[in-house]
């Protein structure tokens, strides 16, 4: 690594985002003083690192982005049924005794829904024995329990989730920072290779709902600026797994930026 001449840190929080009204995990972070890279030459390079994120564990493990279950109901051709289920934090108990409830009552009570322990996965068992059921392309919960797009659900028996049902949160969360580029993946990528993508950290989420998750990230790698004059704002997304903006339900979280100019 090329000799440090200098850093700043760049003290992150949502309440003071520019626009109170915008959303609070997707907004843009005025500079008082904007940062310039005004002597930026051939034998300087700048970095970023992304620290000390602090982060409330509010937001749902089932929402709107994941709430959705539709599937075929086997009884005629093109038929299809679906639910959609509310909002909220549900333990696994809670969520498929939720679902059963519905599935049954938009098909006329034929489904039973049950999860193992040991191998921590979800089981949908129908007693009809003229039905194949598929689940279709437009369900977003069938993740959430372990089950693929286009899997089905066995006539007259029953089928477990081919994934490990995780529903206490999500895994991990995104901070991703569009306006600042980097045009190499890490101040540490021994390849060199080219690789131009925003600013960002993925945060594993280690804490349980209602806690609040804490990330340092002090020794995490850098990433290399891409050719850019000045930093005037900071846009901010707090993005899940599948890129959807976080609800955080009106709690506060905050971060550190702090850019790294060094001597080649």
């Amino acid at each position: 690594m090329p000799q440090l001449k200098q850093h700043v840190t760049i003290i992150i929080e949502n309440y003071q985002r520019a626009v109170k009204s915008n959303s609070a995990t997707d907004f843009t972070y005025l500079l008082t003083q904007p940062i310039k890279f005004s002597n930026r030459s051939h034998k300087k390079q700048y970095y970023v690192r992304i620290e000390n994120v602090r982060c409330p564990i509010s937001f749902y493990n089932v929402n709107s982005n994941n709430n959705v279950l539709e599937w075929t109901d086997g009884v005629s051709a093109g038929s299809s049924a679906n639910v959609t289920i509310t909002p909220g934090n549900y333990t696994i108990d809670e969520l498929i005794a939720e679902l059963q409830t519905q599935m049954n009552a938009a098909v006329s009570g034929t489904y039973t829904i049950t999860y193992n322990d040991n191998t921590q996965k979800v089981n949908i068992a129908q007693s009809a024995t003229s039905r194949v059921s598929t689940i279709t392309a437009n369900s977003t919960l069938n993740k959430v329990i372990g089950f693929d797009i286009n899997q089905t659900i066995a006539s007259g028996g029953n089928t477990d989730g081919n994934n490990i049902a995780y529903t206490n949160t999500m895994r991990h969360i995104k901070i991703q920072i569009p306006n600042l580029i980097s045009n190499n993946v890490y101040a540490n990528d021994e390849s060199l290779v080219t690789q131009v993508q925003p600013v960002g950290l993925i945060i594993p989420i280690t804490e349980i709902r209602n806690e609040f998750q804490h990330y340092n990230n002090h020794h995490g790698p850098m990433m290399k600026l891409g050719n850019m004059s000045s930093i005037v704002d900071i846009r901010v997304k707090l993005l899940d797994p599948d890129n959807n903006v976080v609800n955080l339900n009106g709690c506060p979280f905050g971060f550190e930026l702090v850019v790294y100019e060094y001597n080649k």
